[in-house]
Order: structure tokens, then C-alpha cells, then sequence
């Protein structure tokens, strides 16, 4: 038995999560030699395992949850650092800011001195919003090595729409796109994501906010959510992703600086569908 299920996507049978947390409690509770002594009698009859044995099974497991719902997933990354907590072993964790300055940088017009958010789509295209390259001189670059640039060209784009497609003249090997989501608009009340690099400067990193969609707006045809919190300048451009780390949406609408992020009614995000539209 695995514990796998399939709805709309592979997922883990919530009583196989719940076994192990219950397994890390008696391993707090308890200790390493008597909950092995337990698992013995309880599961094997002869050829009783090792407390080292009984912890690879138990990383087994852990691992597998990652295997099938993604090792970025908060299921996953929960029980890890819970597991590590108990300091047997230590399981490799994903970090959510090595993996988002792999795929989400910063753009610059270096004719209007304007400065964004953008985020890979695929091996060589970034996508922003038009009016933080309204220009032809445009560069991008990491956070971790701002001095390497990478000049771009804008390839779509729509400036009334207010999005932009770049192509990268020589991009780098080691970054990774963004998976885009593909469905349904989320509802009201839907946790996400903004991702981006507000009012950045030199030695600061990636900005991970967790918001929450408390509004939908059309306009142009084109759906809108309207977030409970602040996009301040600077974040133009980055992608608001859903649990499942999919980009459903790009940052287009908020304030000037952090000082005027109350003044601002409605902090908006377009749908990620604008890329079918260009």
C-alpha cells in the first residue's frame, strides 16, 4: 500500500501524513530504542531492523510524499523539517529563495532608468510588464550576481495590456522557468504568492509575500485579482504563484513606495492568461 491517490493531480492519502507525524511524536516522546523496539513487534516477526534501519524507512517515507507532490511542496517541506528537528538525520530541504532567484530577476530600461520584476517561461524568454521596458536598452540580471547582465529584446508585447515578452541574446544554462498554471481562475480567498524585488538594492534578496486574492476585477476582458497586500514599485513584473508554485499571475498595479502603500486601494495582479493575448 503507498498511500497514493489521484484526483486532479497525484497526491498522498491524508491518513499516510498522519502516521507520520504520529511516528515522529512517539520518536519525541519515546526515544529511538524503544520506538524501534515497538515498530519491531508491531510490524516484523523476525529479522528485526536496526534503529538505523527503522529511521531510513521512516526517510523512506518522507521522501516519498516529496516524490509525489513536488520536494517544494509545504506538505513535503513540513514533515522534513520536522523530521530534522528530532536529529537523527538530516533530510535536504528545499529553499524556496535559492529556487525563486533561479527563475525570478530583476529588469532594467537603462534609456527611462526604469527598474522591475521579471521571471522565466522557458529557456530563453522572461516575461514583464511593458512599462518597465518601454524602451530598447534592457537588461536583466540575478540579485546574486549583479554584475553579470544579460541584454534582452522585447519579442511580444502589448503596451496598453501593459505586458512584455523578452528574449534573452544569451541566457544562462542554470536558470529555471516557472511552470505556468493552466485552469480555472482561483476564487476569492486563495493563498498565493507575490514574488519579486521591491525597491531593490544591492545586497538584498528575492521578496516572498503570502497574500491572499480578496478580489476579482475584469478589464478588457482580461481577469484581474485585486490582493490584501501591498505590490509596491520595484515588483512591477514579478509572478504571484499558487500553492502549487504555478504562475497564475503578474504583478501590474500598486504604490510608489512602501510609505504610500495604504494610499493605494486596489494592489492588482493580471492573470497569467494576458500571455495567450499577445
Amino acid at each position: 500500500m503507498t498511500g497514493l491517490t489521484v484526483n486532479k493531480f497525484a497526491n498522498v492519502d491524508r491518513s499516510y501524513i498522519r502516521d507520520l507525524y504520529a511516528s515522529f511524536h512517539a520518536l519525541k516522546k519515546f526515544g529511538l530504542e524503544r520506538y524501534t523496539e515497538t515498530y519491531n513487534k508491531k510490524f516484523l516477526s523476525k529479522n528485526k531492523s536496526k534503529p538505523s534501519a527503522v529511521i531510513d524507512k521512516l526517510i523512506g517515507q518522507i521522501q516519498y510524499v516529496g516524490h509525489v507532490r513536488g520536494y517544494d511542496d509545504p506538505v513535503y517541506t513540513k514533515l522534513a523539517y520536522n523530521f530534522n528537528k528530532l536529529a537523527l538525520k538530516k533530510i535536504k530541504v528545499f529553499d524556496k529563495i535559492d529556487h525563486y532567484m533561479n527563475s525570478v530577476f530583476i529588469v532594467e530600461d537603462d534609456d527611462n532608468i526604469t527598474q522591475g520584476t521579471c521571471f522565466l517561461i522557458d529557456d530563453a524568454h522572461v516575461v514583464t510588464c511593458y512599462h518597465c521596458v518601454p524602451s530598447e536598452n534592457i537588461t536583466i540580471f540575478s540579485p546574486n550576481q549583479p554584475s553579470v547582465r544579460y541584454e534582452a529584446k522585447k519579442v511580444r508585447f502589448n503596451e496598453e495590456m501593459d505586458i512584455a515578452v523578452l528574449e534573452i541574446k544569451h541566457p544562462n544554462k542554470s536558470w529555471k522557468p516557472l511552470k505556468i498554471y493552466d485552469g480555472d481562475p482561483p476564487a476569492i480567498g486563495t493563498d498565493v504568492t507575490l514574488l519579486g524585488y521591491p525597491a531593490w538594492a544591492p545586497g538584498k534578496t528575492i521578496a516572498i509575500k503570502n497574500a491572499q486574492i480578496q478580489g476579482l476585477q475584469t478589464k478588457s476582458t482580461l481577469q484581474h485579482y485585486i490582493l490584501d497586500k501591498s505590490i509596491v514599485s520595484g515588483n512591477s513584473g514579478g509572478p504571484l504563484i499558487d500553492a502549487n508554485g504555478l504562475a497564475i499571475g503578474i504583478a501590474t498595479h500598486g504604490a510608489e513606495n512602501s510609505d504610500k502603500a495604504d494610499t493605494v486601494y486596489e494592489h492588482k495582479v493580471m492573470s497569467i492568461d494576458i500571455l495567450k493575448k499577445i
